[in-house]
């Protein structure tokens, strides 16, 4: 079986899983009783989508600056231009991708084969320190606010644990990183192994104490955009006044779970957030955590559809004129390396 024909097989797969979840959703028993009419008067709160759309396409940009900076760390001189190009290509092939990581697959790609041979592992260790520290920093962020919260958050079990292994997280990453060996050489670690290369550019982050504070507040910025697009499309399908402890407890766990669904995480958000809700407002939660997932999913597919598709198919244009430079110099070296040869075997 060729490439493309396993990645159409990949593809349809992800389709028919994400297809069968929503279908599940829509059949269920608290689905059956849906008020159409209330549900097309929201329609005459079309500025909360709005602002909603607006934070959303606001992420990439958050995410493009907080690469930018990591790159630097790790000694990648790269223009924020083509940060936030590589970032927005990424965003798009988050409609294509395994959840929300298929982006990241594509910019660690791309940004290797902009590198020379021997630095494209730590140019793809960028991408995966970036994933890493946008998790460290939504626990850190959930964290925060339910420690705030600390006695409605320890009255109720699920609340509790949920609190209990996201600080966990938090403090197990920070302390090992803290008594981590710091390293200064960027350069340092060609020859090893591949995950030797990868401890060797979190060492550098050791020395790099600000940066890494800047990373971790424009990560908590972009989680605190994504959980107010949530919050405003709630809003616009009329939910209930919540209180932010607990809204921010479903949010992260709705996101959590999609993160790992195929397409956007279609099906599994419908899934994540109907049940959910359903917890806090019995008998109507169902409907309203599938729709909010629904819409969440199609406005992030707007956005990346907006932002990104221009970007990619600008970038192919740009890997097709680096593919044939290379092909160009590859024949250039290969005819030096013959023409010496054909000479001392004439001698």
């Amino acid at each position: 079986m060729t490439r493309p024909t396993k990645s159409l097989v990949l593809l349809g797969v992800k389709l028919l899983v994400a297809a069968g979840l929503v279908v599940l959703v829509a059949n269920s028993k608290q689905m059956a009783n849906i008020d159409w009419e209330e549900l097309s008067a929201r329609l005459a709160h079309w500025p909360y989508l709005l602002v909603a759309l607006a934070m959303v396409c606001l992420v990439p940009f958050i995410g493009a600056v907080r690469w930018s900076i990591l790159l630097r760390c790790q000694g990648f001189e790269l223009r924020f231009s083509k940060a936030l190009h590589l970032n927005l290509v990424g965003t798009f092939f988050n409609c294509v991708g395994f959840g929300y990581v298929g982006g990241d697959l594509v910019k660690a790609y791309y940004v290797a084969r902009a590198q020379r041979k021997g630095h494209r592992a730590r140019a793809v260790y960028t991408v995966l320190f970036d994933r890493t520290i946008g998790l460290f920093s939504l626990f850190l962020l959930g964290s925060a606010v339910m420690s705030a919260n600390i006695v409605e958050v320890w009255s109720e079990q699920p609340l509790r644990i949920t609190s209990n292994v996201m600080t966990g997280a938090v403090i197990v990453a920070a302390v090992w990183f803290y008594f981590l060996k710091p390293e200064s050489d960027v350069e340092g670690a060609a020859g090893e192994s591949l995950l030797r290369r990868l401890l060797h550019a979190v060492r550098i982050h050791r020395t790099k104490y600000r940066a890494l504070a800047a990373a971790v507040l424009l990560s908590i910025a972009a989680h605190a955009a994504v959980i107010g697009a949530l919050f405003f499309l709630g809003r616009f399908l009329g939910m209930a006044e919540i209180s932010l402890y607990r809204f921010v407890f479903y949010a992260i766990a709705g996101l959590t779970v999609s993160m790992f669904g195929p397409l956007m995480g279609v099906g599994f958000g419908q899934i994540a957030f109907a049940h959910l809700l359903e917890r806090e407002w019995p008998g109507s939660g169902y409907r309203l955590g599938a729709f909010l997932a629904t819409l969440y999913q199609a406005t992030v597919l707007s956005s990346n559809l907006l932002l990104g598709l221009p970007a990619f198919l600008t970038l192919r244009a740009e890997i097709a004129e680096v593919r044939a430079e290379m092909l160009e110099e590859q024949a250039t070296a290969g005819a030096a390396e013959t023409e010496p040869q054909m000479n001392a075997d004439e001698r």
